[in-house]
C-alpha cells in the first residue's frame, strides 16, 4: 500500500504540471528555511511551497515536531492561504541501507521512504488545515485518511467535489480533479494487471481509428498539400480547425471545399470552426456542407450559446459537434438536453476524469447521440481517451493531433503511432504508458 501511495502522489504532481498547468503572472521569489541543517523550503510566489526531499534525512520527514515550526515559519513567511505541495525527485542511487551508494535497495526503499514520504506530504496538509490553510488544492483533494484506497474511485471523486464546491464545480477545480483521476485509474490497473478498459467493462476495440487534427492552413494550396500529406499516410479522417476560419464565411467555405476535393472521396473531412461564428453565418455553413458530405461540423457556436446550437441542429442535415469546454455530467445533461446536437466530445482531461466520462457516455447512449472525445493535448491524455473508447460500443474515431507539441509528442516513452489507419489499444497494465522522464524534467514547473 505504500508504493501504491507514493504512485498516487508522484502522479497527481505530473499530471498538475503537465495537463493543467496554472498561468500565474507574478516573478518568482524564493526564500530558503533551513531547520537543524536538514530541512529546506522553497517559497516560489507567495502560491507554492516546494518541500525539499531532504525532509526526509533521518526520519524528520515524518516528525510533526519538525513539520509544525517549519509551516509556522511558512506562514509567517508568505502570508498567504493556499499551498500547493509539490515533491522534488531526489537521487535514488543515493538511498539505501548500507551507506554504499553503489548497493541500491529497492525492498528498503520500498518499506521505509515511501511511507516516509508520504506521512510527510500528509503532516503538512493536516497541520496546514488545523492552522485554517484549508483552501488550497491539494490540501482539499488529499483531505481522506492517509491510507485512501484508489479503488474508491467514486469516493474519492466526490471527496474532491464536496470539498471544493465553493469554489469548484466548474472550470480549473473540475480540470484538476480530471487528472488525479486520470491517475487514480492508471494505478488501480497496475495494481491488478489489466489495462484500463476492462476496469472500465468493455473490450469493444483491440485498435482505434484516429483522424489526424490539425490546424486549417491560411491559403488553398497549403490546404491542398497538407491534406495530401495526411491522405498519404493513412488517416482514415482528417480535421481542419481554426487557423484562419471562422472570420469570412465565403473564405472559409474556399478552403473546406478544396480540403474535400484534395482528399477523394475514400477519406472523412471534419471543420471546426473554433466557436466563431454567429448563428445565420453557422446556418449558410452548414448548408453549404451538407453538398460536399463533410462528416460533422464542429464549435461553429460559443461554447455556451446552447439556444443557438438548437436552432442550427433543426436547420440542417449536417452533423454538429461541440463540448469540448465542458465539465462535469450537469453540464453534459444541459448541454444534450438543451442544444439538441448530433456529438458529445468530452475531453477527459476537463470533464472529470474517466470517473465523470464513464457516466457522460451513459447519458450519450441514453439519449441515442454520437459521442467522441475531444483529445488535443498530451500522450497521457490520448492514453486515457483510446482506453475509454475501447470501452464503449461505436466510438467511430480518436482524436490525433498531427501538429508539432513536446508535450504531445515527446512525453511518452513510446509514443503512439498511427499505422494503416488504426492505432493499437495497450494492453498494459493502467493507461499502458511510461512517462519519458527526461521531458518532465526540461518542462516541468512548480508552483
Amino acid at each position: 500500500m505504500g508504493r501504491v501511495l507514493l504512485l498516487i502522489t508522484r502522479y497527481i504532481v505530473l499530471l498538475l504540471v503537465c495537463l493543467i498547468p496554472l498561468a500565474c503572472q507574478t516573478r518568482h521569489k524564493e526564500v530558503n528555511i533551513n531547520i537543524d541543517g536538514g530541512t529546506e523550503f522553497q517559497i516560489l510566489d507567495g502560491f507554492g511551497v516546494n518541500i525539499n526531499a531532504a525532509w526526509w534525512y533521518n526520519g524528520e520527514y515524518r516528525d510533526s515536531r519538525v513539520v509544525q515550526p517549519a509551516i509556522d515559519m511558512l506562514i509567517d513567511s508568505l502570508g498567504a492561504t493556499i499551498f500547493r505541495v509539490v515533491i522534488e525527485e531526489m537521487d535514488w542511487e543515493s538511498v539505501n541501507d548500507d551507506k554504499d551508494a553503489g548497493n541500491f535497495n529497492w525492498n528498503y526503499y520500498n518499506k521505509v521512504f515511501s511511507n516516509a514520504r508520504f506521512l510527510g506530504i500528509w503532516n503538512t496538509m493536516k497541520y496546514l488545515n488545523q492552522r485554517g490553510i484549508d483552501d488550497g488544492l491539494i490540501i482539499s483533494f488529499m483531505g481522506g485518511p492517509p491510507a485512501a484506497d484508489p479503488f474508491d474511485y467514486e469516493q474519492i471523486w466526490n471527496d474532491m467535489w464536496s470539498k471544493t464546491y465553493y469554489y469548484g464545480r466548474s472550470g480549473p477545480v473540475i480540470h484538476v480533479m480530471s487528472g488525479i483521476d486520470m491517475a487514480v485509474w492508471d494505478i488501480m490497473g497496475k495494481a491488478v494487471g489489466k489495462p484500463v478498459h476492462k476496469l472500465l467493462g468493455g473490450s469493444y476495440a483491440e485498435k482505434v481509428r484516429p483522424y489526424a487534427s490539425a490546424l486549417m492552413p491560411d491559403n488553398t494550396d497549403e490546404v491542398k498539400r497538407s491534406t495530401e500529406k495526411f491522405t498519404s499516410m493513412g488517416y482514415p479522417a482528417i480535421k481542419f480547425g481554426w487557423g484562419p476560419l471562422g472570420y469570412d464565411a465565403k473564405s472559409d467555405l474556399k478552403l473546406i471545399e478544396t480540403a474535400r476535393k484534395a482528399a477523394g472521396s475514400g477519406i472523412e473531412i471534419m471543420i471546426d470552426i473554433g466557436k466563431r461564428y454567429r448563428l445565420k453565418q453557422a446556418m449558410y455553413i452548414a448548408k453549404a456542407l451538407e453538398q460536399l458530405n463533410i462528416y460533422w461540423l464542429e464549435e461553429p457556436l460559443p461554447a455556451e450559446d446552447y439556444a443557438g446550437y438548437k436552432r442550427l441542429a433543426e436547420s440542417t442535415t449536417m452533423k454538429i459537434a461541440t463540448g469540448e469546454e465542458e465539465s462535469g455530467r450537469l453540464a453534459f445533461s444541459r448541454l444534450i438536453n438543451e442544444s439538441q446536437v448530433d456529438i458529445i466530445q468530452p475531453d477527459i482531461s476537463r470533464c472529470g476524469g474517466l470517473t465523470e466520462a464513464k457516466k457522460i457516455a451513459s447519458m450519450a447512449l441514453d439519449n441515442n447521440i454520437m459521442l467522441v472525445p475531444h483529445a488535443f493535448k498530451t500522450g497521457i491524455l490520448v492514453a486515457a481517451t483510446i482506453q475509454f473508447i475501447a470501452a464503449l460500443p461505436h466510438v467511430p474515431f480518436l482524436e490525433f493531433s498531427v501538429t508539432e507539441s513536446a508535450i504531445r509528442k515527446e512525453l511518452l516513452a513510446r509514443p503512439f503511432v498511427q499505422k494503416d489507419g488504426f492505432i493499437d489499444v495497450p494492453s498494459a497494465p493502467g493507461l499502458g504508458i511510461e512517462l519519458n522522464a527526461e521531458v518532465i524534467r526540461k518542462y516541468g514547473v512548480n508552483i
